[in-house]
């Protein structure tokens, strides 16, 4: 299972909005696990503000309670010893995906770019691209059924 987030910004009618520094973003974050082929897994959606590890953490106890087969997740360095510890706690190994320090611009990571893919085919959903939804329980709704839509539109592909 592979763990990342995504900065959005919100419409101005939203609620439970926060600032992420880093990405100079102000509105929520998406915490989403995915499946080694890019399935959606489960979704926490919070204020921006919430730093990774607590997001991490959220999700891996839905993930632990959900799926109690699982047991590697692989996260990139924002996930840092809080998230691992607390993985380790419910059994689970971490497994943090680094850069190579002598790597300079864009490098495609392993297993990182399965959820970025994930991230790339619900942003398509033009509803997802901004957050507009009014409550987190909404927010986390869309997701699922953007990830829904997608996964028919497939399904029912003629060949």
């Amino acid at each position: 299972m592979i763990i990342d987030s995504q900065s959005v910004k919100t419409a101005e009618g939203g609620h439970h909005r926060g600032y992420d520094a880093g990405k100079k973003t102000s509105g929520r974050k998406r915490f989403a696990a995915v499946d080694v082929e890019g399935n959606l897994v489960d979704v926490v959606v919070t204020g921006a503000d919430v730093s990774d590890n607590a997001g991490g953490i959220a999700l891996l106890n839905l993930i632990a309670e959900q799926f109690p087969s699982v047991r590697a997740i692989w996260c990139d360095q924002g996930f840092k010893k809080a998230f691992v510890e607390h993985a380790a706690s419910l059994g689970l190994q971490v497994v943090v995906i680094c850069r190579q320090p002598s790597s300079t611009g864009f490098a495609v990571l392993p297993r990182r770019w399965v959820v970025e893919r994930f991230f790339a085919w619900i942003s398509r959903a033009r509803r997802l691209a901004r957050d507009y939804e009014r409550t987190i329980s909404s927010a986390v709704a869309m997701v699922q059924i953007a990830y829904s839509r997608m996964m028919l539109r497939r399904l029912t592909r003629t060949l």
